[in-house]
C-alpha cells in the first residue's frame, strides 16, 4: 500500500521515494523478500550537507528493476483493495 501512495508507476521499475526513515526501512524489508542483489547508497558531501534544510534525514529513493516484482505489488494492491485495474499491466 506504501508503494501504491508514494511509489512511482512505471512497467519495469519499482521506485519509491519518502523522507521517513521507519517507512523506507520497511519498504526495503518487504523489497529483501524478492532475494535482492547489489545495492548503492549515495551519500551527501560535507559541503553539500551543510546547505541541506527542512527534512532532518533527507529523502530517500529505492529503485529496483524488475518487471516481476512491479507486477506482484501491482498484483497484492488489487487484492488487498478488492479492485481490479488492467491497465496497470500496459504501463
Amino acid at each position: 500500500m506504501l508503494y501504491w501512495a508514494e511509489g512511482s508507476k512505471r512497467r519495469n521499475c519499482v521506485e519509491f521515494t519518502n523522507s521517513d526513515p521507519d517507512m523506507m526501512r520497511r519498504f526495503v524489508k518487504f523489497l529483501r523478500r524478492y532475494c535482492l542483489g547489489s545495492h548503492t547508497i549515495n551519500r551527501y558531501s560535507k559541503a553539500s550537507a551543510q546547505t541541506r534544510r527542512g527534512l532532518p534525514h533527507g529523502t530517500a529513493r529505492v529503485v529496483v528493476h524488475s518487471t516481476f516484482i512491479v507486477q506482484s505489488i501491482y498484483g497484492a494492491i488489487q487484492e488487498y483493495a478488492g479492485i481490479e485495474r488492467t491497465e496497470w499491466v500496459d504501463l
